[in-house]
């Protein structure tokens, strides 16, 4: 897994912008290796972008009582309607595997609630990396993602609705949390 090798840096864009600002920076900057999670969903064409990303800084939508992580393509696709529908705190968190400690702490202090959605196996993942963080704060973390099975033909809307991904789904189990 790419987010577990030493000094790389794994970046997830939320939008084309972003997608191509990480880009410019990876084939410019020379101090670390660096990988791009190339969205695999359509994304929107418009967002914010940084310009750098040697620094990991999460972009944040201030909410109430429950924080959203929705890394790269689960920003638009589950995030925003997420964060939506519960008045949440909705954040991009730029990467996969660089962790913002100090927007995390922020976060644990301010939410009852924490969730992280990814477009990924849960297994080793950025949702399990923000747990394992998170684990001696006052803070409840519940992570979405996929479980460690083949579904290549699986059709998408079953992969979401077996693995808890779906906006009704997600918001019901922080209802119940």
């Amino acid at each position: 897994m790419i987010s577990n090798l030493p000094n790389w840096i794994y970046l997830a864009p939320t939008n084309l912008a972003e997608e191509k600002a990480m880009m410019k920076w990876a084939i410019k900057q020379r101090k670390h290796p660096a990988a791009i999670k190339m969205p695999t969903k359509a994304v929107p064409e418009n967002g914010d972008a940084q310009a750098d990303y040697s620094k990991i800084k999460y972009q944040i939508k201030p909410g109430k009582d429950v924080a959203v992580l929705a890394l790269g393509d689960m920003y638009a696709m589950l995030g925003e309607k997420v964060a939506h529908e519960l008045g949440a705190t909705l954040v991009n968190p730029v990467s996969a595997n660089i962790l913002d400690k100090d927007a995390l702490d922020k976060l644990a202090k301010e939410n009852k609630v924490i969730i992280t959605i990814e477009d990924n196996v849960l297994d080793g993942g950025f949702g399990e990396k923000v747990a394992s963080y998170l684990g001696d704060q006052d803070v409840k973390v519940l992570n979405y993602g996929q479980k460690r099975v083949y579904t290549d033909q699986t059709p998408l809307k079953d992969i979401l609705k077996d693995n808890r991904l779906t906006v009704e789904q997600i918001v019901e189990d922080v209802k119940n949390a």
